[in-house]
């Protein structure tokens, strides 16, 4: 009889999603996702400022890391819901839902970079709405981008 939030990944896969939904309701509690990213002050300044941009035709949003050691933990073991793709790139595709609806195509490229990494540490998520056809969207996280300063 508990509500509940849940931490991503919130299921590994879109029937387990689907289960916990239902049962939910079965029950009369709350559940959804817990997505702090919502409240970075850089997005929810873009959330509110968007419609003064005009026309937006590209956005590129990155969440990026220099790990170049693979680490002893569960997001580095090859497990379900383990890799970049749960990690970081929820977070992305959240924003972006938040801020164009969600869309109508979706594509995707993952890749093992480091040396000994056993899941993917790369990814890069593109997507595309027919509502909106000159609207590209492209999200990229990586654990080999190395900032300066």
């Amino acid at each position: 009889g508990k509500h509940l939030v849940i931490d991503k990944p919130f299921t590994v896969t879109a029937k387990e999603a689907d289960e916990l939904v239902i049962l939910a309701k079965e029950k009369g509690v709350v559940l959804t996702a817990f997505q702090n990213r919502r409240w970075d002050a850089g997005f929810l300044t873009l959330l509110q400022e968007k419609d003064k941009l005009g026309i937006i035709t590209e956005y590129e949003c990155r969440f990026d890391r220099y790990r170049p050691e693979v680490a002893v933990r569960w997001r580095e073991d090859p497990l379900p819901g383990s890799g970049i793709l749960y990690d970081l790139a929820p977070h992305l595709v959240d924003q972006a839902i938040a801020l164009f609806g969600p869309p109508s195509a979706v594509r995707g490229d993952l890749r093992v970079q480091r040396p000994g990494a056993k899941v993917d540490d790369y990814c890069e998520v593109d997507l595309r709405w027919d509502s909106n056809p000159g609207l590209k969207v492209v999200l990229k996280a990586s654990m080999l981008v190395r900032s300066l300063g």
